[in-house]
């Protein structure tokens, strides 16, 4: 089967075959981070991957856990394509969205 396409998705699934793998994952992910929702979920990432935290402790299971949700920041920048000052830009209209809602 691999080479084929397959004729019974139709024709976007014709054409969405045509890209690579690596954009694919990107056009997934874009929508997936897609406005308004995706910004207000990209903020929440930010604040829990800490990326412009040292991921250092003491503890070694917590430096652990800190290095894994940072992996989980990079992945996405990276998937995206984005650089971190439009992520940042993202979650920060997403936070004041957030702060405007809170005052209605």
């Amino acid at each position: 089967m691999s080479g084929e396409i397959s004729y019974e998705l139709g024709a976007y699934s014709r054409i969405y075959s045509l890209f690579s793998p690596k954009q694919r994952r990107k056009d997934d992910y874009e929508k997936t981070f897609s406005p308004p929702h995706g910004e207000r979920v990209i903020a929440d990432l930010r604040g829990l991957t800490m990326p412009h935290r040292s991921q250092f402790d003491s503890n070694p299971f917590v430096m652990a856990r800190n290095v894994g949700r940072n992996d989980v920041w990079v992945h996405i920048r990276l998937c995206l394509e984005w650089n971190d000052e439009k992520l940042a830009a993202i979650a920060a209209e997403a936070d004041r969205q957030k702060r405007e809602e809170a005052i209605k």
